[in-house]
Parts: C-alpha cells; structure tokens; sequence
C-alpha cells in the first residue's frame, strides 16, 4: 500500500529525514511517533506530495509521489496539523469549497452525508468560527474524506481539543479502519496511539529507531534492560518508547 524507499529530504544544509525505509498495509494504522523536530511531519508532508524527497522516493499503490502526483493525490488525503479551513464560511460551504478542489461532481447529498459521518448534520449552516475546537477537527477530517480516499496521512488530527472532543475522533478514525481506510497517523498522546495504531515506528533526528507493533517494543525495550514496573501504564510506555527511539 505504502513504500517508503531510503527516502531522505533536505532543506539547505539541514538533514531533516535520513534515508527512511518502511512499509504500511492495506488497512493498517501506522503510528509514527517522534519528538518535536524528529521529521515526522516532514515525512508525512512527503507522503502528501506537498514537497518531494531530495532522494529516495514513496510509492502510494506503486505510483510513485516524485513522478506520479496527480494518481497519488488521487487515492490520498491529507489532514495537517493547520485546520484547512475558512473561518468565515459555514460548515456546508466549506464542504462545498473543497469538493470543487477535487471534483465538481459531487452532490449536495453526498456532502450532507459528509457531514453526517463527522456529526456535524446539525451544524451545516453555522460559520467555522463559531464551532468548537473538537467540531474544527471533525469538519477537518470531514473535507479530506470527502473524494473517497483510500489512504489518510494524518498529522496530530486531535491537537488542541479537549477530553471528550478527542475520544470521539478518536473513536471515529478507528471507524475509518473498521472501513477499510490506511492511515498513517501522529500523535503525542500515548492513549491514542496504544489505542489506535497496529504498528508503529519512533523517529529521531529523522532516523527510523524502531518498527513493530507495541507488544514488539515492549519486549525489546524489556530485554534492552528497561524496568518500568514503578510506573503507571501510560508513564511506563512512555517512558519505554522513549528508550527505543533515544529521546
């Protein structure tokens, strides 16, 4: 579904993704998990073909993100850390506005429907600055499932909501794998990703430190010598990928 092939990006002199090798299943959600500046977003941005490996490449279905765009964008969709939204526009207008970006096609009952699978069918006419931050998110996630994507890279899709807003996103992305939908997905929230992810991998300096699904870290990060039996559960995973990703 997913091949990443000794993808390295630059920005001037500045190394920021080291030759990064991975593979992600066909409804399978990958964690990718990192410090602040570790290259994940940059890596998601390469994903996207929002900008292109200095070498290395991506294969989306065997089509390629530096020499095939368009068929990847196509089967992607992208979901940043920045609401794409426009404030002062209402919900469905904003549905409207970015249907038209993929396809003029599209029906005002397939947006509807759009909106109903985010819950926000009772909001179609409310601007965007009124909706809450949880409502932001949903309506984010809304706009990119909108063409039908097979495959959804998600950069920290909860960031900034509160408790009850990030369960219910939560609980709805584990719905879109449920359907069928690939999801690479980032997080620092460590209940999200031991909730959510099949396998992840830790990112550092924009090296690949570790891949495997949770069971796999813990038995490597036990062997590798670590005793977490002092913390609680979610201190204790953090503090364990923290030992296998070296941060």
């Amino acid at each position: 579904m997913i091949k990443a092939k000794n993808v390295t990006k630059k920005f001037g002199s500045n190394l920021v993704v080291k030759d990064v090798s991975f593979f992600v299943g066909e409804g399978e959600i990958f964690g990718l998990l990192g410090p602040n500046g570790a290259g994940k977003s940059t890596l998601l941005a390469m994903m996207a073909t929002v900008i292109p490996p200095t070498s290395g490449d991506i294969l989306i279905n065997e089509n390629s993100v530096t020499s095939n765009k368009e068929k990847v964008r196509q089967l992607i969709s992208y979901v940043p850390q920045q609401l794409s939204l426009h404030m002062q526009l209402t919900v469905e207008d904003n549905l409207k506005f970015w249907s038209n970006m993929v396809s003029a096609n599209f029906s005002s009952n397939h947006l509807k429907d759009i909106a109903g699978i985010v819950g926000l069918q009772n909001n179609l006419q409310k601007k965007v600055e009124h909706l809450s931050e949880g409502m932001k998110r949903r309506l984010n996630i809304g706009v990119s499932l909108i063409h039908d994507p097979q495959i959804m890279i998600m950069d920290e899709p909860t960031l900034g909501v509160d408790i009850k807003s990030k369960k219910e996103i939560v609980d709805f992305i584990s719905t879109l794998s449920d359907w069928g939908k690939t999801i690479v997905y980032t997080s620092h929230d460590i209940r999200e990703i031991s909730q959510l992810c099949h396998r992840i991998s830790l990112l550092n300096e924009g090296e690949i430190m570790f891949i495997g699904t949770l069971e796999e870290a813990s038995s490597k990060a036990y062997n590798d010598g670590f005793n977490g039996s002092h913390l609680g559960e979610h201190e204790e995973l953090e503090e364990m990928l923290s030992k296998l990703g070296k941060w």
